[in-house]
């Protein structure tokens, strides 16, 4: 289960996306220790999560990467990021049913 804090830093990381963007426009892509990389170093400086002691989890990852990852090759390339991040794509478009059973599978 993701708790409310951790959706509420998780948030927070993105509406920061400039971070986001410049760690996929240096490497190209992501994969998903490269995204808890960076959501590491960003709990570390987020008044938020150090104040409530709030860790963005693995699922919250892996939702991500779903939601984003238009060739399911479990990495986010440039365009698949950068498109969402900037409002030109909608998120996860067509994949709503089967990303609902993925995730329920996760949560029970």
């Amino acid at each position: 289960r993701v708790s409310f804090n951790e959706f509420v830093a998780f948030h927070g990381l993105i509406e920061r996306a400039d971070i986001i963007k410049m760690k996929v426009a240096i490497y190209r892509y992501l994969n998903k220790s490269m995204l808890r990389e960076l959501c590491d170093d960003f709990q570390k400086v987020d008044i938020f999560c150090k104040k409530n002691n709030v860790i963005i989890s693995d699922t919250q990852i892996d939702v991500f990467i779903k939601m984003l990852d238009d060739d399911q090759n479990g990495m986010l390339e440039y365009e698949e990021v950068v498109d969402v991040l900037e409002g030109k794509k909608n998120i996860g478009l067509g994949k709503e049913e089967k990303f609902k059973n993925d995730m329920k599978e996760k949560i029970d």
